[in-house]
């Protein structure tokens, strides 16, 4: 069982995430609920922490009715997705990106195959949105199943920067010109980086905010 850190509890206040390596068609489909997203106002360098506003300022935190764009399947994803929301910058910037989209893209436990631990398995359209599925092994150390959500989800924003990537055979068309075929799968500089990035960023935060 996860125990949840006052930073932790204090993240899934301000970010609560409801309940994705690309590679060749893996197909699945399901998508349903909207929920309300909390939205942040950052400074000019990204971060929510300790906003510096003049006391007559408005509240830096809106409640606005919006479509949740990175959705997490089970309590234990979301527990997840939420931890890296708030110990990565990288992580939260991904979120970001995805939100000023049409995408909504639903991190789930499951099977990649091809000896992978994540994936985005697959895409699909219901009404005005593009729906993704990202595929993770969830039986990951909790700071390296972080970094692999933000790898599939730097191919999310790689996809959803394509109009025209609206099903599964598009996708595999879209890695085919833009991606580095590694066997079975496909690649990119920007996917490994950024889960590089997370798994960086998580880990120090956890040993700042570790017992002394």
């Amino acid at each position: 069982m996860r125990f949840l850190t006052p930073l932790l509890l204090l993240g899934m206040f301000l970010f609560f995430c409801g309940t994705a390596s690309a590679q060749g068609p893996v197909i699945d489909g399901r998508a349903d609920a909207q929920d309300l997203e909390i939205v942040l106002l950052r400074d000019e360098h990204g971060s929510t922490d300790g906003a510096r506003m003049p006391a007559n300022h408005p509240a830096p935190v809106s409640l606005a009715p919006r479509i949740m764009r990175v959705r997490s399947v089970g309590s234990t994803l979301a527990s997840i997705v939420t931890e890296a929301t708030v110990r990565s910058a990288t992580f939260r910037q991904l979120a970001h990106a995805i939100s000023q989209t049409n995408g909504i893209v639903y991190v789930e436990d499951g099977d990649c195959g091809h000896g992978v631990r994540a994936c985005l398995a697959t895409v699909t359209t219901a009404g005005a949105n593009r729906i993704i599925r990202v595929r993770v092994d969830a039986n990951t150390a909790d700071w390296n199943l972080m970094g692999s959500i933000g790898h599939e989800l730097q191919h999310a924003v790689e996809v959803l920067g394509s109009p025209i990537v609206t099903n599964t055979r598009a996708l595999y068309l879209f890695y085919q010109h833009n991606g580095i075929r590694a066997g079975s799968v496909f690649e990119t500089a920007a996917a490994v980086r950024a889960g590089n990035d997370v798994r960086a960023e998580v880990r120090r935060s956890m040993f700042l905010t570790q017992p002394r």
